[in-house]
């Protein structure tokens, strides 16, 4: 899966336990027939970033986290610019942990970032090597 992040030009700005910030530069490849970012591109860096979160405040040797629901409320296209997309752990317990995530869009270098998504991820933690 890291090639995919990879080849999209995607980088990780932040990731510390509980947190995870990861930036995309907003290419022509992915902008759609409308002319906007397609919300598939915006969706897999909301789930990554939870995930990233979660993950980071585990030890991967025993535990991980797996996605089992992921909601996107989609606020404002994409056209240009960078993508930031936030995201952090709200709560976690023994099996379950929930996170929230957010996209901003960044036009120019020192413009105010615009909201342009929000979502949320209920996560199942499973031990580590059972092939999930």
């Amino acid at each position: 899966m890291e090639a995919i992040f990879e080849s999209l030009g995607i980088r990780t700005a932040l990731i510390e336990p509980g947190r995870c910030v990861r930036e995309l530069p907003v290419s022509p490849d992915l902008i759609q027939r409308l002319g906007v970012m397609h919300g598939g591109v915006i969706s897999v860096l909301m789930d990554d970033v939870i995930g990233r979160a979660m993950n980071a405040s585990l030890d991967m040797s025993r535990q991980v986290a797996l996605t089992a629901h992921l909601s996107i409320d989609y606020l404002s296209p994409v056209t240009m610019g960078l993508l930031r997309v936030e995201g952090g752990i709200v709560r976690s317990g023994r099996t379950t942990a929930y996170g929230e995530a957010s996209a901003w869009s960044i036009t120019d270098v020192g413009a105010e970032p615009k909201l342009v998504a929000r979502g949320s991820a209920l996560l199942v933690l499973k031990p580590a090597g059972h092939g999930w």
